[in-house]
Order: structure tokens, then sequence, then C-alpha cells
């Protein structure tokens, strides 16, 4: 405790408030276990400092026909030196010191001490009497030098214990956390947050240039939630590597619900955004004859925004459901216990933490069947929308990649994850480098084209730009076409007033002729250039027929 922590205990404790310390797993206190807050604004035992330390096998700690000394005095724990020494008679078969290592074991094998000589010579006919001789004179003494002052028969032999020592009387079974290796939780946050550096650069581009027409046509407010949903799975990465080497067990279950909620929620930003402009472009450009008068139909940006929106609700309330009815706790699964090696009195049990409820498998079934339904539906619509064109969402073709990508390395991690739960370092590399090059495949194939495009052809202007560059070609083109039109309109009225006075001249000679008054035969022929049914002139077809 420092100065100031315990002025703060003063403030808020009463005085004679005791604190007691608890250490976590097998390890053990080292110092004052418990603190009483004084009058004066000190706690007791100020000056030795409390310490949860891992301790040492205690067999060391005694030596058969021997003496041990231990530094400083207490249990055995981390930076526990021991000193051994034998008694009158006996010699000392190994190193005089060890020393208790942070891992909770000595640097080196205990040593014994063995007989300088044998009072009595162990022959074929003191074997029976063996136990004996161990009871009263040779006490867990280790038999290894033949007798010096007597003649050794035929078929005699030396007798020891195997091992280091005497049999203890049970074996000593240790506990000991699996964690996550250091190397690999480094290398891939690193890459996670080179990408997380990536979706910045995505997304800080995207807003700049918003106003420029090729980005506007690619939806950016589409693709500022793909970059955003992006980030938030790679900022997964780093709580899902994290155990009990780094936070405390307490602290465990907060570091379930941030694994949970970033890769939900960010699946749903960067995936829901991709799958909403691929089912609009598949809604609008795959209909039948009869409806492709929608196809003309402005896009209205509303409908994207709020299909995306739906499909975060979706997942903020199964998310929601499942914290609240199942929430996530730590469950510890252990292994088959294992012989560490040289140490045959002692069995190592691995421990492995996990997040986890009481029924798991049921939730990430509806999670997984749901999400699993939209990366189906999602490659389908990709897949019948790969030779549609179109200029109101025209990256449609990289997001259809980008969906292929992201679904199958999705479908594949999903279940290889399951099944490589027990191995800490095998799941959490599959689970992290999906995400990373997930994110990375859709950041390069979404935002890079339209870099690259900008910076090579220069599209920098905006709409507005572009209009005050080319407004006076616009309107020259726009005078133009007018007075194109006018020429033509006046050309056609010209043809159909022709056409209409033909009409009236020729059901003008179709009608029946008057009754005549008088009998001029002359009046009886046909006016010069009636055309009869059964008499057509040639040249009245060209205008007929023009």
């Amino acid at each position: 405790l420092t100065q100031e922590q315990v002025m703060k205990g003063v403030a808020v404790l009463p005085v004679d408030y005791e604190i007691e310390y608890i250490c976590r797993g097998n390890r053990v206190i080292v110092g004052p276990k418990v603190r009483k807050c004084l009058p004066d604004g000190t706690w007791t035992d100020l000056t030795q400092h409390s310490r949860c330390l891992l301790p040492c096998a205690r067999m060391w700690t005694s030596l058969e026909n021997g003496r041990v000394s231990a530094w400083p005095l207490g249990p055995a724990v981390e930076g526990t030196v021991l000193q051994y020494s034998c008694q009158p008679g006996f010699f000392l078969v190994g190193r005089n010191t060890t020393h208790c290592t942070k891992v909770g074991k000595w640097d080196s094998p205990k040593p014994v001490c063995h007989c300088e000589y044998c009072t009595v010579c162990v022959s074929q006919h003191h074997m029976k009497k063996m136990h004996i001789l161990i009871e009263k004179e040779f006490t867990n003494c280790i038999y290894q030098l033949i007798c010096r002052n007597s003649q050794e028969q035929p078929g005699t032999a030396s007798t020891y214990f195997p091992g280091s020592g005497p049999p203890a009387d049970q074996t000593v079974v240790i506990q000991e956390f699996r964690f996550l290796s250091q190397k690999l939780f480094v290398s891939v946050s690193v890459f996670a947050g080179l990408g997380i550096l990536l979706g910045i650069i995505c997304l800080t581009f995207n807003i700049y240039n918003s106003n420029v027409r090729y980005i506007q046509n690619s939806q950016p407010y589409l693709n500022n939630m793909t970059a955003v949903g992006c980030m938030m799975a790679l900022a997964a990465v780093f709580p899902l590597g994290m155990d009990g080497l780094h936070v405390r067990r307490s602290q465990f279950p907060v570091v379930c619900q941030f694994r949970l909620w970033l890769l939900g929620l960010g699946f749903s930003l960067a995936y829901g955004s991709m799958f909403t402009k691929i089912w609009w472009v598949h809604t609008v450009f795959t209909k039948k004859d009869e409806k492709k008068d929608k196809r003309k139909q402005h896009l209205e940006p509303w409908k994207l925004y709020a299909t995306v929106g739906v499909l975060l609700v979706i997942d903020v309330l199964s998310l929601m459901i499942w914290q609240i009815v199942d929430p996530l706790h730590i469950t510890v699964e252990k292994f088959t216990k294992e012989a560490p090696k040289g140490d045959l009195d002692v069995l190592i049990e691995p421990l492995l933490e996990h997040c986890s409820s009481e029924k798991m498998n049921t939730w990430l079934g509806v999670v997984y069947g749901y999400k699993g339904l939209l990366l189906l539906l999602g490659i389908f619509l990709a897949y019948e929308t790969k030779s549609v064109s179109t200029e109101k969402i025209n990256d449609h073709r990289a997001v259809g990649m980008a969906i292929y990508n992201v679904s199958v390395l999705c479908m594949i991690t999903a279940p290889v994850t399951m099944i490589l739960s027990s191995k800490q370092d095998a799941s959490f590399a599959f689970a992290s480098l999906a995400i990373v090059f997930s994110v990375y495949i859709t950041l390069v194939v979404l935002f890079v084209p339209k870099m690259r495009r900008l910076i090579t052809r220069g599209e920098w202007q905006s709409d507005q730009q572009e209009t005050m560059k080319t407004g006076s070609s616009t309107n020259n083109n726009d005078e133009e076409k007018s007075r194109q039109l006018e020429r033509e309109n006046k050309e056609l009225q010209k043809i159909i007033q022709e056409k209409e006075e033909r009409v009236s001249e020729l059901r003008n000679q179709l009608s029946p002729p008057l009754p005549a008054i008088h009998n001029d035969p002359k009046s009886l022929l046909p006016p010069p250039g009636y055309i009869s049914r059964n008499n057509c002139h040639a040249s009245r077809l060209q205008l007929l027929y023009k």
C-alpha cells in the first residue's frame, strides 16, 4: 500500500476496520494476511509487504539423515533458498543449495545423504532380516556402497530405493492453469492494430471524399458502416486473447461480454451493409419485364439504412435476451493429470478457463443458424448479380467478392473453433486470423480501388465543382439539342399537313358523284386526276407511302 492509498482508506474506512488478503488459486500469502486501520491513519504492519506467491514442493524442506535451513523463514515460496547438510557418517549427493522459482518449482533435484560405510554386510544370508536392519540401523538409508571390511558373498548385491528418495505417503496433485502463448497473442494483436489503422484511413478517405460523384454512387454511408464494423471486429481480437494471465478471475466475465458484443455488432455492421447493397441490386435489376419500370425509380437511401438497422436491432435483441436469461460466466475445464519429468511423487492437473453459460450450445446454435442463413443468402445474391451493371451502386461487384471471402472464412472457422476449444493456442489462432483476414480483404476490396481511381484519374471534384467546371459545355449541348428538336418538329408538322391534305383529297375522290343535271356525255367522264378503285396512278404511290 502506498501512502496515498492509505490516506484514501482512512478517509473512507472507519478506525479498527480490518482488511484480509486472499490469494487466487493455489498461491499462498507471504506477509501480513490481515491489516487493521489505526487511529493515526495508518495500517498495522505497513512496512511489511503482502504478496501472493506460488509454493514449491514441501518434500524439499526435509532431508533424511541431514539438516535443511531455509532463508527467509516461512513457507517455501518464490525466492526461498534452501541449504542442505548431512549428519556425521553421511555424505551429501547433489547440490547443497536450491532455489524456489516463479513457477513453483525448485531449480535442482533434491539431494540425498548416503552412508559413508555399512556396519553390516548385506549378503544373501542377511536378506531375510533386512527389514529388521532397516528399522534399527538403516532407516530410509539408500544402499549403494558394498561393504568395505567384509568379503562379498556369492549372490549378494547392494539394495537401494528407486528414485531420489523414499516414496511419499501420497501423491501430491498440483493444479496449473493453461494460458495462451504470449508470442501468438502479441503477433495477432499487431496485425489487428494495423487493421484498425487501415480502417481509420479508409473511413477518413470515404468521409472526406463523400461529395465526389464516384464515391456518392457507391453509397458512402453504407461503406462507412462497413469500415466501422470491421474495426469493431478487429477490436474483439484483444479480449479474445485475454485470460487469467492478464485479468483477475472476477473481471473475466466482463472480458467475455466484450468478446461477444464487439464481434456480434461488428459483424452486423460490416456484413449487414454489404448484404443490403447486394440485396437492393438483386431486387431492382433481376425483376420480370412487367416490373422493369421500377429500375428507373430514384434510389432512396433511407431504405438501405433501415435494412441495416433491422439487422442490427435483431442482433442487439438476441444478445440482450441471451445475457439476461443465461449470462456468460467463467468455467474451468480439467484435463487428465500429467506426471512431470524427474518427480515421481507429484502429478500436474492442467486447467483451462472458458467463457460459457448453462445452455451455451443452444444459444450458439441459434446465432450460428441466423448468421449462416445470411451468409448463404449473401452468396446467392452475389452470384445472381455478378453480371448486373448499375451506376447507383457502382461497387456491388466488389461487395460480392468481399461477401464470398467473408462467408467462406466464417463457415469454416465457426465449427473448427468449437472442435478446438480445448486447445487454447489453436482455437485463438484460427478465430483471430479468420477475423483479421476477413477484415483486410473487405477493406482492400472495397476502398483501395476507389483510392486508386481518384488518384490516377484525378476525380477529386465534387458535384458543384464539376457543374461549375462543365456548366458552359452543358448549356451549349442543351441549346443544340433544343434547336435540333425544333427543326425535327417543324419537318414533322409539314409532313403531317401534307398527309392530311392528301387524305382529304382521296376521300373526296372516293365519295359518290352528284346526280347529273343534263345529258352531256362528257360529264360522265371522271375528272382529271381521279383515281378509281381499278385504276391507280403510279405517280401517287410515292407520296402516299412517303
